[in-house]
């Protein structure tokens, strides 16, 4: 067997005109953003460093809320007698450890901010 070349195709009497060069345009950068690029300036209007996303802040109506619902299970606690009412009531109760550590907590953090 010997290698096979496949046959030419017939020349085309009208041949393709070459192709148009592509016109190739490099757009400079404004002097402004060259002499930041080179570190040799700063938009003003750009705040540097990182910027923290502003919180919230809460409205009235989003305090009430929050208030009144805090008043709201203080009264049901206290009419439903579910706070004790004092230390020697609150040691007899079977959830006296977590109102030992709550009382702990709450000391050590009234310390640490120099409040007690």
């Amino acid at each position: 067997d010997e290698p096979h070349t496949p046959p030419m195709p017939p020349q085309s009497s009208n041949p393709l005109p070459p192709p148009t060069p592509r016109i190739s345009h490099v757009q400079k950068p404004s002097q402004k953003a060259s002499d930041i690029l080179v570190g040799r300036g700063a938009d003003k209007n750009v705040p540097r460093g990182v910027q923290v996303p502003k919180e919230d802040t809460p409205t009235e109506s989003d305090l009430i809320e929050e208030v009144s619902g805090a008043a709201m299970a203080a009264y049901i606690a206290d009419i439903k007698g579910l706070d004790p009412r004092s230390l020697e009531e609150a040691k007899r109760r079977p959830e006296w450890p977590r109102w030992k550590e709550a009382m702990e907590e709450e000391l050590h953090a009234l310390e640490a901010h120099g409040t007690w």
